[in-house]
């Protein structure tokens, strides 16, 4: 199977999947690629966003067994303005993306740093229990309460192909 003619395949992961799985989704598709959102390099500033699950050093492990396993790409989300984060921390965020850089050279390992978009990925903390966390739910289709079932974008909006997701949050967090 791993030499399919199927498009690539894209995976958003909140944890590190196990190596047999790993392993699985690399010989399903050639093209797999994986995208990881510890959402800081600071394990405490994860923690908070509901992340920071995984150390750095754990998480830099995986990413070359998961390539060595055939993973044709890995996309890694930092972001900027997170609770608790300070100047200092979005500085280190851009100095570690540069060590993965590096420490990856050659290789389809992507970081990124960018603005903190206040939606709920799902499948996440904070939407599964956005009111433990502070957050409150306040953009959806209409204005109102968003169903579990209501397929929309990062914005809100509806999507063209509702079967491809399930919904995001527009909320605001303290």
């Amino acid at each position: 199977m791993g030499n399919s003619r199927f498009r690539p395949i894209s995976y958003e992961q909140y944890q590190l999947t196990p190596d047999d799985l790993l392993e699985k989704m690399a010989a399903a598709n050639s093209r797999t690629t994986i995208t990881l959102s510890p959402e800081s390099s600071d394990h405490r500033i994860g923690t908070l966003a509901g992340r920071g699950v995984n150390s750095m050093p754990e998480m830099e492990a995986w990413i070359e067994r998961a390539l060595d396993y055939g993973i044709f790409g890995i996309d890694i989300w930092f972001f900027i303005g997170m609770k608790g984060q300070g100047a200092s921390d979005v500085v280190a965020d851009v100095a570690y993306s540069e060590k993965l850089l590096k420490k990856f050279r050659g290789r389809r390992v992507t970081p990124f740093v960018g603005p903190m978009i206040p939606f709920l990925d799902p499948a996440s903390t904070f939407f599964e229990h956005p009111g433990e966390h502070g957050c409150r739910v306040f953009l959806s289709h209409g204005g109102r309460t968003p169903a579990r079932d209501d397929p929309c974008d990062k914005r809100g909006h509806p999507l063209i192909y509702p079967e491809l997701t399930k919904l995001c949050q527009i909320v605001e967090c303290p």
